[in-house]
């Protein structure tokens, strides 16, 4: 593992209040889906509940499940954005993370086989602990079918190593070859397969660190037409304390199980 990537998990290990004794492919999983969950989700987490590796893990070290803009744990979160909103917009996210230097063919098909299991009807694999709570809330979403009213959910499956992607030929095919494979089923929007090198995770996690995310209170406004590739925007003015809460930068004690880290998004929380 290169110094860069090295660095950045130990650090990393330290403010997410991880144990000092966790094995180094472990942390490197959890490292991994910090970055990936982070680019893809601007609230807090607990990297600990998105992490699913160990044995009979279906080669899936992590999965997130984002419903509705919010990243859900449990079957009851579903059904209470189901019952507000009045429709489920899914997305899974999927990591696995490799701690070598290669690309391997093999642990890339593995890693598909995996995902289209945890959908299966007929599932081939055990699963751990931590898989099955994710596959409960994977049907939980499922089962609420007639409420796709903006399509099935979406995939993306990123897979790490500390190596270098050069966009092999070969691997490419193979990659198209099972994302085919998993569209076939018929249960989703579209399928992502995003490889990430040692390069691409130092940026994104420079990404996470240097965002963060605040709530204010944003009464006075007026909502703006609406704009491609933008799902609300509003026009308005903020208190001074209210302001004040955007330019200053709260800190929060590390503690055993705490997640300390910033996450990128404004939140206004406006009135009812």
């Amino acid at each position: 593992m290169d110094l860069v990537t090295q660095s950045l998990m130990n650090t990393f290990q330290a403010e997410e209040c991880l144990s000092a004794k966790m094995p180094e492919a472990d942390l490197f999983e959890h490292f991994v889906n910090f970055c990936v969950v982070s680019n893809e989700y601007g609230e807090e987490f607990d990297v600990e509940e998105i992490h699913t590796g160990g044995g009979d893990d279906l080669g899936i070290d992590g999965l997130a499940v984002i419903v509705n803009g919010a990243l859900v744990e449990d079957s009851e979160e579903v059904d209470d954005l189901a019952t507000l909103n009045k429709y489920l917009e899914v997305e899974f996210i999927f990591s696995q993370a490799k701690s070598g230097g290669n690309f391997s063919g093999a642990d890339i098909s593995s890693f598909f086989f995996g995902v289209k299991d945890l959908f299966s009807s007929k599932p081939a694999f055990p699963r751990n602990a931590r898989v099955a709570e994710k596959e409960a809330l994977v049907r939980s979403v499922y089962a609420k079918s007639a409420l796709f009213k903006r399509g099935n959910p979406s995939v993306k499956m990123y897979y790490a190593t500390t190596g270098k992607w050069v966009e092999d030929a070969k691997l490419l095919a193979r990659v198209q070859h099972e994302i085919d494979g998993l569209m076939e089923t018929d249960i989703f929007k579209s399928v992502n397969f995003l490889p990430l090198d040692a390069r691409t995770l130092q940026r994104m996690h420079s990404n996470a660190k240097n965002r963060f995310s605040k709530s204010v209170e944003f009464l006075s406004k007026v909502t703006l037409p609406a704009l491609p590739g933008v799902q609300e925007s509003y026009l308005g003015f903020l208190p001074f304390e209210q302001f004040l809460k955007l330019i200053s930068m709260d800190t929060a004690p590390c503690s055993e199980g705490a997640s300390r880290v910033l996450r990128p998004r404004l939140q206004c929380l406006a009135d009812a």
